[in-house]
């Protein structure tokens, strides 16, 4: 199922306080199969996802991350920014 599963940006929204996730197998599954370039988008940083915070892994394996800061979390857009800023209404 994961080679069918394929996106650029993936968000892990856990703290990983009650089911320790995100489990590291399948992140190491989404860096197998995924499409590069890859970003992990963590709303906390926390022990279960720092792991993934490391220079090494990510020239290895061709991925970034990203972290929610501290009491806010992180904030994403789902409208590409091309379309938020359009401003000619002739179509």
């Amino acid at each position: 199922m994961m080679q069918k599963l394929s996106a650029p940006k993936l968000l892990i929204s856990s703290d990983g306080k009650y089911y320790g996730f995100p489990n590291e197998d399948t992140i190491a599954k989404f860096l197998k199969f995924n499409q590069r370039p890859l970003t992990f988008y963590f709303n906390y940083r926390h022990i279960k996802n720092t792991r993934w915070d490391d220079d090494e892994l990510r020239d290895a394996y061709i991925y970034k991350t990203e972290y929610g800061k501290l009491n806010e979390g992180i904030k994403l857009s789902l409208i590409p920014t091309m379309l938020t800023n359009n401003t000619d209404k002739t179509h």
